[in-house]
């Protein structure tokens, strides 16, 4: 399916972001455009609604969640619900995170990090449980450690040890090496049950201390109630520190636009920050009075409140 032009460079953080290429050639808040049999223009239509205040379309990004083809819809369609979705329709992202698609749980796994909802996190640690790959085991584990501790801490330092699971047993058929292979994999599964992985229990412990202080429908960053204004200060502090390299500067780009609507298509080139232009457009922002209006722990897309 081909994705449309205006759409070239966006739900890309190095690049458009959230801001379309140009204009689009069509009303993307037309019912022909919610309805569009090309999902990208769904997608879109789905988004445009949202900048204007409209979050009751969320739920026509579903069926997208688990399709292969065309390539990154899976993984925008989850992250773009995160972003828009009303609280009512946030256990979407639970289902997915319990789904048997590997790779949606891991994209349902960077919503569910953008939304922070403490709710989310028992079942963003079963899909951390569940994972077959160390990358997946990343994804989901250092984004429960983005909701819960306020900088990386143990959560984040233990995200890649799992408990060993018992493997197969071996067969008649398995060559001596492979037996050899099962059974030593079968010590260590029995090992590790005597000496299992902290990972659970210091998500589970983190989850209900803030569980308790904050409230189960929290919506949360870091360990605190979500916040535009640590956002805009992290990022600041990035910036005129001369932090080099891209990585730092994408998530909070990410959250940023997405909760603002901030233009931060002038924040990158070449693949590179520029660390200029952003303490201006910052700085220019906190100046205007516009941060505000930003209440901690209320979930904004395009400057509004979700509902």
């Amino acid at each position: 399916m081909e994705i449309p032009s205006f759409l070239y460079g966006c739900f890309d953080w190095r690049e458009n972001g959230l801001h379309w290429n140009h204009a689009p050639e069509f009303d993307l808040l037309s019912d022909a455009a919610l309805h569009s049999t090309n999902p990208w223009i769904v997608l879109a239509a789905v988004t445009e609604r949202a900048k204007h205040g409209d979050h009751r379309h969320a739920r026509r990004l579903q069926p997208f969640f688990h399709r292969d083809e065309p390539f990154a819809l899976s993984r925008v369609s989850l992250l773009v619900c995160a972003s828009v979705a009303a609280s009512e329709d946030l256990p979407m992202l639970r289902e997915v995170l319990e789904s048997d698609d590997r790779n949606a749980r891991c994209y349902a796994a960077e919503g569910a990090e953008l939304v922070g909802q403490l709710s989310l996190v028992p079942a963003m640690l079963e899909a951390w449980d569940r994972a077959e790959t160390i990358h997946e085991r990343e994804t989901v584990g250092f984004g429960i450690s983005e909701i819960l501790e306020p900088e990386p801490g143990e959560i984040a330092n233990q995200v890649g040890i799992q408990d060993a699971k018992p493997p197969r047993a071996p067969t008649p058929d398995d060559p001596p090496a492979m037996v050899w292979l099962l059974e030593k994999r079968a010590r260590d599964a029995r090992e590790a049950l005597e000496d299992p992985a902290p990972f659970p229990g210091l998500v589970t412990d983190a989850y209900e201390a803030l569980r308790a202080k904050l409230g189960d429908g929290t919506f949360v960053w870091e360990a605190e109630p979500l916040s535009v204004s640590r956002v805009v200060s992290r990022l600041l502090t990035a910036a005129k520190q001369g932090k080099r390299g891209i990585g730092g500067y994408l998530p909070l780009r990410h959250r940023l636009e997405a909760w603002t609507g901030m233009d931060c298509r002038p924040f990158f080139y070449a693949g590179e920050p520029r660390r200029l232009e952003i303490a201006a457009a910052l700085e220019s922002f906190l100046e205007s009075g516009e941060l505000e209006r930003y209440v901690p722990g209320q979930r904004y897309f395009w400057g509004h409140p979700v509902p």
